[in-house]
């Protein structure tokens, strides 16, 4: 028997063919407008999947861009602040060298210890620049001033607060970047050496290692002065006397004259002094009363004897015979041993623990020896001068080792920057491979899929025009 086909079963093929013409033009639009081949992870579940993987990879890519991009601004600001700092150092050390030559005087000195005093005001302002709300020299700890002043007037110094790490920049899977260097690297150094003296008392290091950083100041004072005097002349006992340990006193009644240990020979004057000061070679001295001076020739030895201390508040006794004496500063910790045989007056002696000080603390050093408020000869200055000086020189060569560091992170990060960009255009060269469309293949499937359209609606239209009566015959 023959089938005939129903009115319904008619409706139901042209609506079947009209849906999925519909759907395959709809599905081009979309390809067309949005020029992406997969729309949804039905389109190409293996497709979406990769597309999917290459995205999160561009993404993380994306997130070490900017991390280069953000860390750049703060080594190019470090950068720029070191070098206004290794400036600030090559000045100060001109006026040191200027500050050396003897003919200088005293109020000459104090201007260049004015000036050193100044840089050594901008360079700890350098040392606590902010780049936005970082202090750049703190290490990791940005939000905090990296030095502070402490102490007044010559006792005047510096101390970090920051830590010794530094910031980084994830610029990679395992890979990462320093973005700074810490305050006490550039400006401070941390690798003791040795404990220098400025040499103006005659005491020397003793057999035992110190512990210490920066720079402290060892007083010795004369307690007493005794010897077997005659003549008519006596010891005056004055808060002036800075002898410490056997000193000879000579007095030449031919040439009227009187003479400290090796200092220079003065002329006694007349009417005869209660107080005559003398002074010997190494600066100490000794005040006498000359008042009853028989007027002959006299010579005997005078010994001083005094105490010592590094914090001026704890003293101790020393006879000038101790090799190895321990002496302790409470405040900042340090500890020193000294031999006391060579001393030969009282003082303040300049202790430098060698290779463990900051840059600042060593320019107001500097001021402080050109003041020379010790009243010392310029030998002795300019023997503290260049103590100073020496660790100035390393202060200066630690800076520029700092700078360049930051410059060969900030190359680093260039590098970094254009690997990252090779490597962001390889993944979208992929992820479009795979996800994007063909814009010409999917015009033409969008063209082909309008007219299989239309026809089917042309074809469609004919056929349900049909009734049952057209098929009776």
């Amino acid at each position: 028997m023959s089938v005939r086909p129903t009115q319904s079963g008619t409706f139901t093929s042209v609506k079947q063919g009209l849906a999925m013409n519909l759907s395959r033009l709809i599905r081009a639009q979309e390809q067309v407008s949005s020029g992406r081949r997969i729309l949804r992870a039905s389109d190409d579940p293996a497709g979406a999947s990769i597309a999917l993987s290459l995205r999160r990879q561009q993404s993380q890519v994306e997130g070490w861009t900017q991390a280069v991009n953000d860390g750049r601004p703060l080594l190019e600001a470090g950068a720029s602040r070191l070098e206004e700092a290794s400036n600030l150092l090559s000045e100060a050390r001109a006026l040191t060298l200027q500050g050396l030559n003897g003919t200088l005087n005293q109020s000459d000195r104090n201007t260049i210890a004015d000036q050193i005093e100044a840089i050594a005001e901008s360079l700890a302002s350098t040392a606590n620049t902010q780049h936005g709300d970082r202090f750049l020299f703190s290490g990791t700890a940005t939000d905090t001033k990296p030095f502070e002043f402490v102490g007044q007037g010559s006792e005047r110094h510096v101390q970090y607060q920051g830590d010794s790490g530094s910031l980084q920049a994830l610029v990679g899977r395992e890979s990462r970047v320093e973005l700074g260097v810490p305050g006490n690297e550039v400006f401070g150094r941390t690798s003791y050496r040795d404990t220098a003296y400025s040499n103006i008392t005659g005491i020397q290091s003793g057999t035992q290692s110190d512990w210490g950083q920066g720079y402290e100041t060892l007083q010795l004072r004369t307690d007493s002065v005794n010897g077997a005097m005659g003549q008519g002349v006596t010891l005056a006992g004055s808060s002036r006397d800075s002898i410490l340990g056997p000193h000879e006193l000579t007095i030449d009644a031919t040439a009227g004259t009187i003479q400290l240990g090796t200092g220079a020979a003065v002329e006694i004057p007349s009417p005869l002094p209660t107080e005559m000061e003398l002074v010997d070679e190494d600066g100490s001295v000794l005040v006498v009363d000359m008042s009853a001076w028989s007027g002959s020739d006299f010579t005997t030895t005078v010994t001083g004897s005094g105490s010592i201390s590094l914090d001026g508040t704890v003293w101790t006794s020393f006879t000038g015979a101790e090799t190895n004496l321990q002496l302790t500063d409470e405040d900042s910790g340090a500890v020193i041993h000294v031999d006391t045989t060579a001393v030969t007056r009282a003082g303040k002696e300049s202790v430098v623990f060698q290779g463990a000080n900051n840059t600042i603390d060593t320019l107001l050093a500097l001021a402080n020896d050109f003041r020379n408020e010790q009243g010392l000869s310029i030998d002795q200055v300019n023997s503290q001068v260049n103590l100073h000086l020496g660790e100035l020189a390393d202060g200066h060569d630690h800076l520029l080792q700092g700078l360049g560091q930051l410059g060969a992170r900030h190359a680093r990060l260039n590098q970094s920057e254009n690997q990252l960009g090779e490597l962001s255009l390889q993944l979208e060269s992929l992820r479009s491979g795979i996800e994007d469309a063909d814009l010409s293949e999917v015009v033409l499937d969008m063209t082909r899929a309008e007219q299989t359209l239309q026809v089917a609606q042309a074809t469609g239209a004919r056929l349900l025009q049909h009734t049952l009566l057209n098929y009776l015959g």
